[in-house]
């Protein structure tokens, strides 16, 4: 199937350093894409790899699911979150980017 084609490729450019593969792999087992049931361990590894601030805001967000039930969000997805946020997540000139070209700026 198509969607196992794509996985693959995603997976040999991952392990050749592209971080929007990496990211890409994380929404993958966010929602079980493919033949990958949801894993939301490995997402969160994917998406903290890719380094991008989207990815640690990801991670972050699956941290804050998981937790629901807590009044207050962890110490890690609140430290997942700064970092996101020191590397531009959220703000007018990131947002600009990603439209621009469409990848994640």
């Amino acid at each position: 199937p198509l969607v196992q084609e794509v996985v693959t490729h995603l997976e040999e450019a991952a392990q050749n350093g592209h971080v929007f593969a990496m990211f890409n792999l994380g929404i993958v087992h966010t929602y079980g894409y493919g033949n990958y049931n949801k894993n939301d361990k490995l997402a969160g590894q994917w998406y903290v790899q890719s380094g991008l601030p989207e990815g640690y805001a990801a991670k972050a967000s699956i941290l804050l699911q998981q937790q629901q039930s807590k009044q207050q969000p962890s110490e890690e997805a609140k430290r997942l979150m700064k970092h996101a946020r020191v590397l531009g997540y959220g703000t007018p000139w990131r947002k600009k980017a990603r439209q621009a070209t469409g990848s994640g700026g």
